[in-house]
């Protein structure tokens, strides 16, 4: 039994030590009080400690004293296999595999055994045990190259391979088999650095605080977990774990998706962090002055029009400024070097720096929608969703259904600027083939919650844009600001297509984005809700999953449920969809099922019937749990995600669920309906499902190349290992080729 006691006075340790003390002598427990070791951490001084660690410190441990020595900041101490040290120094568990590695290295040796042997003790005694030593150190892989060249020598010696022989070879694993040491840290480190970030416990909290401490200490407006200030950690901080681990995932391609943002939040208030304008170098040396003078972002530092550097002067008169400063003072040494990087003349900012500030347009939620209500006819921009393009054009006449008619402009890019977008009335009736022409003049008509107003018709006028030909915009920012005004205006003109009594507390509004197929359950929703049913709604769904082309960029995932039961006076009811991302009939069965879900009232009792026995055993499971699952349940399931939103459903819900089996393609009527709606639905791909990102109750979840992983984790990360595999293998033998050519001889 091993039990630690953690505080930061010593006054505070004893008072904890003389519980315990009574504890042991309530229960009669005999401990030996001298076998306890101390690890302190002391103030550090022109690398040197406060603290001599060969003097002994007198501790009152409950009734008695014990002198007791601190173990050295570079000293480990063994707590659960696992040894520590202050310093957070990796250099005895690198010392410490190296000695197991070359001890079982060298009994091997001498042993006659052949190469299966072999393998099954490196593969499930010298891994696992590297594994277990090292949780809470990040090995780079340079040192895992260096641990396993021992192991390496004498298995090809044992195979009688020479050692020009590539190491491809051998982390092959379609030829041996061998767990690549490095590889298998990452599978390792990455499922448990998840497991922590999502646990909901006392781990979970500690990390949390730790990450915000780091967050602070390394000056980032951006939680570390969300993006890193710089490629290569800080030599002082060069073995903090979290760091070593968020730069791990960096490295390979692993973000996260943050879900919960009150606890993994950013530092807000301002625009442009510095991090984003300045090099590594300039932030690794003038960090702590930053710090200390509690400058983050670059709009502390520029005048208010956002066009130039402020004078040292000014800066030194910011409130947020520490006092004392001396007005006039020479300049700091960050100062001139940021005057270097961002500025043209030491004066003006550079072109680039002044286009992260231009926020009449930042984002659509701060642009105005045009009021049809004025009938002013301005200039507007709209997003033309057939040709993914933007059109310029001024309100021309008003219809009666909200709709207006629009006079066409031409935007020519060739001669448009960073700053100034070129355009000209179209005078070509036959211009566009999405308009009807009256007269000579180019027109069409659209729905004014798609127009993104740009100039009154006022202003047009005043600026004399049909004689200048240009207006102030950019023709980049028109086209991204046109389209996400008409995605958003398609959504708000869905959410109006079917409305709900409790919208602000429906669960398919909580879990899935806008879309035609969402209109749909909520019209199956509404429909459910008006049945006069005494049985307290007893539903039953016949539901099917389906896989078609796989491997191939036709491949499609469709499911469908239906309600055909019609015993306790409940409307038949049917739905099918199509899904993307990590194809397999088992992801459409299991979605189907979630579906079906929603749909119903709370507190009902559905009968679910599948055909799919992997989701009823699945399912059982978590009846077991009570519907209750921990981060690590969630990385070793596969289809994570839709398992964790129907958990989510049942008990928001609280739905009384059974799952019985039937038998595929058999005579049951129900289940052959769903099957051909979930065949049908494979031909109709923009009758698709999406589900929101917050749709799970995790804080957040791993991605790949920004694809939420909803896999196995550490499968799926050792899947893409095995991807590296073969270029590797190829490389390595080109490379081994060249340097030591083999020449045969007729």
């Amino acid at each position: 039994m091993c039990t630690q006691w953690i505080t930061d006075e010593k006054h505070k340790l004893e008072k904890m030590l003389y519980i315990a003390d009574s504890f042991y002598r309530l229960n009669d427990i005999q401990i030996n009080k001298e076998k306890s070791e101390l690890m302190m951490r002391a103030k550090k001084r022109r690398h040197r400690y406060s603290h001599n660690y060969n003097n002994k410190i007198l501790i009152q441990f409950g009734r008695d004293h014990i002198h007791i020595k601190a173990k050295h900041p570079y000293e480990p101490t063994r707590i659960l296999g696992v040894h520590f040290n202050i310093e957070n120094d990796n250099r005895y568990l690198i010392s410490k595999i190296k000695a197991e590695v070359d001890h079982l290295t060298n009994l091997m040796y001498k042993k006659k055994i052949t190469d299966k042997h072999i393998l099954y003790i490196f593969n499930c005694i010298i891994i696992p045990r590297i594994e277990y030593w090292s949780q809470v150190t990040v090995l780079s892989k340079k040192d895992t190259e260096n641990l396993i060249i021992p192991f390496r020598r004498m298995f090809k010696n044992k195979l009688k391979f020479a050692r020009m022989v590539p190491n491809a070879i051998l982390d092959n694993p379609y030829i041996y088999g061998y767990r690549n040491l490095y590889e298998n840290q990452l599978q390792t480190k990455i499922t448990e650095f998840s497991i922590q970030l999502n646990d909901t416990g006392v781990l979970g909290k500690v990390t949390q605080i730790c990450l915000k401490l780091l967050q602070v200490q390394l000056w980032s407006s951006t939680n570390l977990v969300q993006k890193i200030p710089f490629d290569k950690i800080p030599r002082s901080m060069k073995n903090n774990y979290l760091l070593n681990m968020s730069l791990l995932c960096k490295d390979n391609n692993i973000s996260f998706n943050i879900i919960n943002r009150n606890e993994f939040s950013n530092i807000d208030g301002r625009k442009v962090p510095l991090t984003d304008v300045v090099n590594n170098k300039f932030y690794s040396e003038f960090r702590p002055t930053l710090r200390k003078n509690f400058i983050m972002f670059l709009d502390q530092v520029i005048s208010e029009d956002k066009s130039r550097l402020l004078l040292w002067a000014d800066i030194v008169n910011k409130y947020y400024y520490p006092q004392g400063t001396i007005k006039g003072s020479k300049e700091a040494k960050w100062y001139k070097h940021l005057k270097q990087l961002i500025t043209a003349d030491g004066y003006n900012l550079h072109d680039y720096i002044k286009q992260l500030f231009t926020t009449y347009f930042d984002n659509v939620e701060d642009s105005h929608p045009y009021d049809i209500k004025q009938k002013d006819r301005s200039l507007v921009a709209t997003y033309n969703s057939r040709h993914n393009s933007f059109l310029l054009e001024k309100i021309h006449k008003f219809n009666n259904d909200d709709s207006v008619v629009l006079k066409h402009f031409i935007s020519d890019f060739s001669v448009s600027t960073i700053d100034h977008t070129f355009v000209s009335q179209c005078d070509n009736p036959q211009y566009n083939a999405n308009t009807f022409t009256k007269g000579s003049i180019c027109t069409f008509i659209a729905h004014h919650q798609h127009l993104v107003p740009l100039l009154t018709a006022r202003k047009f006028t005043k600026e004399k844009i049909k004689e200048n030909h240009y207006i102030n915009y950019n023709v980049f920012n028109l086209f991204d600001i046109a389209r996400k005004k008409f995605k958003l205006s398609q959504s708000s003109l869905s959410n109006s297509h079917v409305t709900t009594t409790h919208q602000h507390d429906n669960i398919i509004l909580d879990i899935l984005e806008p879309s035609p197929s969402r209109n749909k359950l909520l019209i199956i929703q509404r429909t459910l809700a008006a049945c006069n049913n005494p049985n307290r709604y007893i539903f039953e769904f016949y539901m099917d999953g389906s896989l078609i082309n796989l491997a191939s960029e036709q491949c499609s995932i469709s499911c469908s449920f239906a309600q055909l039961q019609n015993t306790f006076d409940i409307p038949e009811v049917e739905f099918s969809c199509t899904v993307e991302k990590w194809p397999s009939a088992y992801r459409g069965e299991l979605l189907a099922v979630i579906l079906a879900l929603i749909v119903v009232l709370p507190n009902s009792k559905v009968m679910v019937k599948t055909d799919s026995l992997n989701i009823i055993l699945q399912f059982e499971q978590l009846k077991k749990s009570r519907f209750s699952q921990s981060a690590r349940e969630y990385f070793k399931t596969n289809n994570n995600f839709l398992w964790n939103v129907l958990i989510r459903i049942i008990t928001k819900l609280n739905l009384l669920v059974e799952i019985f089996k039937v038998p595929a393609h058999a005579d049951c009527v129900g289940n052959n309906y769903a099957d051909k709606l979930t065949k049908d639905a494979h031909f109709d791909q923009d009758n698709h499902i999406l589900f929101k990102s917050d749709a799970t109750t995790m804080k957040l979840l791993p991605q790949w190349n920004g694809i939420t992983i909803e896999n196995k984790l550490r499968r799926f990360i050792r899947t893409v290992g095995y991807q590296k595999s073969p270029d590797s293998f190829f490389q390595n033998c080109l490379t081994a080729f060249s340097q030591h050519p083999v020449i045969i001889k007729e």
